[in-house]
């Protein structure tokens, strides 16, 4: 309604739609009016640029999201840690496992360091697929880099660990998630009660 009464939406206007439609779940309409700004010849910033991959991430529209790293490539805006991890999470939240860790891969390729956030999405994608070895192995990678795991890095691996019956080393990964000064939460206890009370699957 701001053309109505003569005012035209700024870079700052469509940030702040954009950024409402990513939080809501509308991947669509923040494409739409993404595309409405850049039609009327407003630049996004590295900021938008960010914003609206993550809308297409949280939805898992890797396609989409591919797209707009090369069109953020093409303005002039090299992708960041943020854009990176948003891919990474776009192909977790497809399932798509193998294309979360070639981007996790790509990002190192170009000299950009993973934070807690890229490392604990790349465990998300693993756990998600069931891979419970492999989100250890990038636990344990993060530690090497000198990246202090963070409580949903330990969360999805605890949480994993318990529903396949590995109780064992659920509980090993709870202690050193306490030893780190990081507070498991109610639910992430309950999943290790839960499994205590399931026919074991490992020997104790």
């Amino acid at each position: 309604r701001m053309p109505e009464v003569g005012l035209e939406p700024s870079l700052v206007t469509f940030s702040a739609v954009i950024n409402g439609c990513a939080k809501a779940g509308k991947s669509d309409d923040a494409i739409g009016w993404f595309k409405k700004l850049r039609s009327m010849g407003i630049c996004p910033d590295a900021v938008l640029w960010n914003s609206i991959v993550n809308a297409c991430a949280g939805t898992g529209r890797v396609e989409e999201v591919a797209s707009l790293l090369e069109d953020m490539d093409a303005a002039g805006i090299k992708p960041d840690v943020v854009a990176y991890t948003s891919a990474v999470l776009a192909c977790a939240n497809a399932g798509r496992v193998e294309e979360a860790l070639s981007y996790f891969q790509k990002m190192k390729e170009a000299g950009i360091a993973p934070n807690a956030f890229t490392y604990s999405t790349l465990i998300y994608a693993y756990t998600k697929a069931g891979l419970i070895d492999d989100a250890i192995g990038v636990l344990e990678q993060m530690e090497e880099a000198g990246v202090r795991p963070n409580a949903a890095a330990y969360a999805r691996i605890i949480s994993s660990c318990a529903k396949a019956g590995r109780v064992v080393e659920a509980s090993a990964w709870l202690e050193e998630m306490e030893t780190v000064r990081l507070q498991p939460n109610a639910p992430l206890y309950n999943s290790l009660i839960i499994a205590c009370g399931d026919p074991p699957q490992e020997k104790i």
